[in-house]
């Protein structure tokens, strides 16, 4: 911590949590940013032939380009929603969030990715 003048260590500003409500709102606002992608993911995959295997690709693709989403913004303070909400995500000194704290903060969902993501990816890749 830098020291001010007096000798004494700054603090740095107190942390202000944000609610229940503001996040779920953000996290809707993430998933209407996202709809375009799901829709354009739908048709693509229904334009391929069951057996071909850029369908399960483009799934896969859906997942990996969900989580970077997530990761990268995450770096830069919080996604474009969180921004929209005056939400900023930061790392316990106040500022951004590291690539490693992004990723750990973003742990449950690269676990999850199987299981919430699951459906929607056999849907995509049209086994379901």
């Amino acid at each position: 911590m830098a020291r001010s003048g007096s000798g004494k260590r700054s603090q740095p500003p107190p942390i202000r949590y944000a609610s229940f409500r503001s996040r779920f709102a953000a996290s809707l606002i993430d998933i209407a940013i996202f709809l375009p992608f799901v829709g354009i993911s739908l048709l693509i995959s229904r334009e391929l032939p069951s057996d071909d295997p850029f369908r399960a690709s483009w799934a896969l693709l859906y997942a990996i380009i969900s989580l970077l989403y997530n990761l990268v913004f995450t770096v830069r303070g919080g996604t474009p929603a969180y921004r929209i909400m005056g939400i900023r995500v930061q790392s316990p000194d106040g500022s951004n969030p590291t690539p490693r704290q992004a990723f750990i903060r973003n742990w449950n969902s690269i676990v999850t990715i199987p299981f919430v993501w699951g459906s929607h990816i056999l849907v995509i890749a049209g086994i379901a």
